[in-house]
């Protein structure tokens, strides 16, 4: 049996945070025995919290707050916090800052959770996070003026069972501390994802009748949905994720969305990661600017037209590439240009190998129409796959590789879901679709 929406379970949490500080100020004794006269700075210790948020879901929740609003000169350094929760998938959040306004980095020495029993976590679910979802844990280091997020949720859980709901009004007293104290030679950086999992996927409207989308078995006024939302755990090509490329610590589905395509073939700790959008001078733009692989009309000089296009370090500065420079190859492996420079961008063009490995089903060559759908459909976002030739004027992006037939042939992504050529050294122009290389361990998946 389902859970009964209409039973009226009252829960009252009673909430405490706290940072306990008072350990810190042991290690700012020193005493100094050297003759001559020793200066010692003024140092000061100061954690606490700062700028307090909550929020609820359901109809009917209520949530108060001790202090109800914190100032930087309040130094709170408790909250508590009582709500109540009548029905399934009633909740709250807390969002309150941790600032280091003191002189000295500090650290977490510890950090306590607790006040559900067994039988209460099947219906109630308890986690503290920082608010970007990274675990918190000891040593982890708050240097001196910087601040740090925390995120208390709390929910009434949705998909139980009738024998899990409590039987009469249940209060639970919830808690959860940390402890500061004066960083150290084990302090550790917070480990922040750069790229979290899609909680939705992008769509498209197929509004072609013959070609395109259509093309590959779609009828007009079909839905395309790109990518997946995956499983915890594995990294499938395909899977969406929203990165926090720009370092505003916001996860943007809109504006933030790539797909992951494969390892990175010389150092598999890193992902590559393609954008769903083609840019204009680092920024999202499918209007149709295209742009020539280099002035030079010939392959060995790599993209260095192209790649002008790409967000910059400056635009994209939460993430790099592993390294400034890249071997060009062509279909078969063979190196083309050597050690091709991207100094100053954030991201590259995604490599012929990375498509051709990931994407060919072994059923359709990778050159024909349609070859791209079965695999690597998230490939056709935003191009003229779904829209057809009302959209912009391009029908292509760059592929980073070129071909073994002369050196003024280039390969491209086309809107008909397969990788084909374009003959650069007559006038060839395409998109610019940038490809990410990030740390699996900055990828919450």
């Amino acid at each position: 049996m389902r859970r009964n929406n209409k039973r009226n379970i009252y829960f009252v949490a009673i909430f405490g945070l706290a940072i306990l500080i008072g350990v810190g100020y042991a290690f700012l004794t020193q005493a100094l025995n050297i003759t001559g006269t020793t200066t010692i700075n003024k140092s000061s210790w100061d954690v606490h919290f700062e700028n307090l948020t909550t929020g609820v879901s359901g109809s009917d929740v209520s949530l108060s707050v001790i202090p109800s609003e914190i100032t930087s000169a309040m130094k709170t350094t408790s909250l508590s916090f009582t709500s109540a929760l009548k029905n399934p998938g009633d909740g709250f959040d807390i969002t309150v800052d941790v600032v280091n306004a003191g002189t000295l980095d500090a650290m977490i020495s510890s950090v306590s959770m607790g006040g559900l029993t067994d039988a209460q976590a099947k219906y109630i679910s308890y986690t503290a996070t920082w608010s970007d979802g990274a675990n918190i844990a000891t040593n982890q280091e708050l240097k001196s003026g910087k601040s740090e997020r925390i995120t208390i949720s709390v929910a009434f859980k949705k998909d139980i069972t009738a024998v899990d709901l409590p039987t009469e009004e249940v209060s639970i007293n919830l808690s959860f501390g940390l402890e500061y104290v004066q960083a150290d030679e084990f302090a550790v950086a917070i480990n922040h994802p750069v790229c979290k999992r899609a909680t939705t996927l992008h769509t498209e409207v197929c509004n072609q009748s013959s070609g395109y989308c259509a093309g590959t078995g779609y009828a007009t006024g079909d839905t395309i949905t790109y990518g997946n939302l995956g499983t915890t755990g594995t990294l499938v090509s395909g899977d969406a994720f929203d990165c926090d490329v720009n370092g505003d610590e916001v996860f943007d589905s809109e504006s933030e969305r790539f797909y992951y395509v494969s390892d990175l073939d010389t150092n598999n700790d890193y992902a590559v990661l393609i954008y769903y959008n083609n840019v204009a001078d680092g920024v999202a733009n499918n209007e149709g600017n295209i742009y020539e692989y280099n002035s030079q009309k010939d392959t060995s000089y790599g993209p260095t037209i192209a790649m002008q296009q790409l967000p910059t370090t400056e635009q994209w500065k939460n993430i790099s590439l592993s390294s400034t420079t890249r071997n060009i190859k062509d279909e078969n492996g063979a190196i083309r240009v050597e050690n091709f420079d991207y100094s100053g961008s954030a991201a590259r063009l995604l490599s012929y190998q990375e498509v051709y490995n990931t994407c060919y089903d072994e059923t359709i060559e990778i050159t024909l129409p349609g070859s791209l759908k079965n695999r690597c459909e998230y490939l056709m976002e935003n191009t003229k796959y779904a829209l057809g030739m009302n959209h912009g004027d391009a029908e292509d992006y760059y592929l980073e590789g070129v071909t073994t037939n002369g050196s003024g042939h280039i390969l491209d992504v086309y809107y008909s879901a397969h990788i084909g050529t374009q003959m650069i050294s007559y006038g060839g122009k395409s998109d610019v679709r940038p490809a990410i290389e990030v740390l699996k361990t900055k990828i919450s998946y």
